[in-house]
């Protein structure tokens, strides 16, 4: 569908349960103009492993703003932990 209507970037989720870098990287494969945001299953750990990827386009996570951090007002830990993420 994403191809009949002509978009070139799509989400890829939920990445982590899908198969992670690896399945992304099998999936792609036939669709060569093809872009993916993949989000569910990011993290710092496995983030730099998608963004060196060239089929990546960007990722999200919500790890870096977490409920919890947002309702108690924590913006220092959510400055720290995207900070973290883009360094």
């Amino acid at each position: 569908m994403a191809l009949e209507r002509g978009l070139k970037v799509v989400k890829f989720f939920p990445a982590g349960s899908s198969g992670g870098i690896k399945f992304l990287k099998d999936m792609a494969a036939p669709y060569g103009g093809v872009q993916f945001i993949p989000t569910g299953g990011v993290n710092k750990d496995n983030l730099n492993d998608y963004l060196a990827n060239s089929r990546v386009f960007a990722c999200g996570g919500s790890w870096m703003v977490k409920a919890d951090l947002i309702s108690s007002g924590n913006f220092a830990e959510v400055t720290r932990l995207t900070k973290e993420a883009v360094c």
